[in-house]
């Protein structure tokens, strides 16, 4: 615990930043869309962040998507909704299992809400594949306009990230109170330039994940006792392969092999880069339209896990917010995208 809490604050001390990646072009893809979920609002309205449960029972995995006007919707994995969490103003979502609580083992959910600035908990079960309808603990913060929060699972120890639009990020640690809700003491805090849309941690390297909505993908090495921020990607007005808007970043880990993708552009791209220390770009995709499903428009959501979801995703599930769904037009909802069909698009030497 102790380490892992040294890497983040160290990771959030930040100093001046170097590049990862080589710049160029982006080569571009195609893959589609495998299902899709039930609409996530109104015609013009946008839904926002999204987050894949993953537990070992893969009939009880669950997409859980925020929707602007005020709900957290749990889909199953055909995308039909099971059940809606009322929260007043939600924006980014986040979910990790084996969370100890006192009562019995389960997975966390943590969700932004912006109408009073706080992070709200609730507890998944692993049996039943739902939440509990009542929330476990309310984080108060000082970020405003907050639009990303990303949870880190090292053994029984959680840390927790959070980020606004003014450019703000801090970081918690997380435990139980006396009354059994969750609770977090601020571990560091940071700020940048300008929006940061998304961020994600990768467990198994530690490693923290951040889009500036306005420069590009930032990684936090939580190894790098200098602290530095290196820039994994950038707009192209800053000779990197991105479009603006650089929405969201996620990451895909099965074993020791894992995947870093963040979707950018007005029409959602995704761009997939390997986890190692230099950030290798692949390839970007366009979600394209399969059976029965149309493409990706646009939209601000990602989310990636590995597993075997069935025979027309073996290898894990990829969902995008798709902010201009075509039936019925204009609705949002969320895309499936097969992982083994985006990877048979990766240039692997």
């Amino acid at each position: 615990m102790r380490n892992h809490m040294a890497h983040m604050m160290m990771a959030l001390a930040i100093a001046s930043p170097t590049l990862a990646a080589e710049p160029g072009k982006a080569q571009l893809q195609k893959v589609p869309a495998l299902r899709e979920t039930q609409v996530n609002g109104a015609q013009g309205e946008n839904a926002h962040g999204v987050a894949i449960w993953n537990p070992q029972d893969k009939s009880k995995a669950r997409v859980i998507g925020a929707q602007p006007q005020g709900e957290l919707n749990i889909y199953d994995m055909n995308g039909v909704i099971l059940q809606r969490l009322g929260i007043r103003a939600p924006r980014a979502v986040d979910v990790r299992n084996h969370f100890t609580w006192i009562e019995s083992d389960g997975a966390i959910l943590a969700a932004t809400d912006n109408s009073d600035r706080s992070i709200v908990f609730y507890k998944l079960d692993p049996k039943t594949g739902l939440a509990d309808p009542k929330s476990r603990g309310r984080i108060r913060t000082k970020i405003k306009d907050m639009s990303a929060v990303c949870l880190s699972q090292s053994g029984a120890d959680f840390v927790m990230v959070a980020a606004g639009k003014a450019g703000d990020v801090h970081a918690w640690t997380l435990a139980l109170d006396p009354w059994r809700d969750v609770t977090g003491i601020k571990i560091a805090e940071t700020q940048f330039p300008s929006e940061i849309s998304s961020c994600a941690i990768d467990d198994k390297t530690g490693a923290l994940y951040l889009t500036e909505t306005a420069r590009g993908i930032w990684r936090v090495d939580p190894a790098d006792i200098k602290g530095q921020r290196t820039l994994v990607d950038s707009v192209q007005s800053e000779g990197g392969r991105l479009a603006y808007p650089v929405n969201a970043v996620n990451t895909y880990a099965d074993d020791g092999y894992g995947l870093v993708m963040a979707s950018y552009g007005p029409d959602a791209k995704i761009a997939v880069y390997d986890r190692g220390p230099k950030n290798r770009y692949w390839v970007s995709v366009n979600v394209t339209a399969g059976k029965g499903v149309d493409g990706v428009k646009g939209g601000l959501g990602l989310a990636a896990a590995a597993g075997n979801f069935g025979a027309d995703a073996p290898l894990g599930i990829v969902v995008v917010q798709d902010s201009d769904n075509t039936r019925p037009k204009g609705a949002p909802n969320f895309k499936f995208v097969s992982f083994a069909d985006l990877e048979k698009r990766i240039p692997f030497e």
